[in-house]
């Protein structure tokens, strides 16, 4: 999609993870050691964006004041909409 909208894609900044803090670890782990300029790591879950700022700051990035880590959680649906 960001391609789509004329956005230029760094696929070497795409990680995947299992949506699980160790995921978010293991992801951050893996961004490429020249993307210093990077000021925001975005995640596909909350529980994965927990695992970020431990190794961002193990590389010597202040979290959030030099890159912001943010994560997405679908909403749950309230327990009257559930069937």
């Amino acid at each position: 999609m960001l391609a789509e909208a004329g956005f230029e894609v760094d696929e070497r900044l795409i990680v995947s993870g299992d949506y699980s803090r160790a995921g978010g670890e293991a992801g951050a782990e893996r961004l490429p050691a020249q993307a210093t300029d990077l000021d925001a790591v975005f995640v596909a879950s909350d529980l994965m964006a927990q695992g970020v700022p431990a190794v961002l700051q193990r590389a010597g990035k202040r979290v959030p004041q030099d890159i912001a880590v943010g994560g997405t959680t679908p909403p749950r649906r309230p327990p009257s909409l559930r069937h």
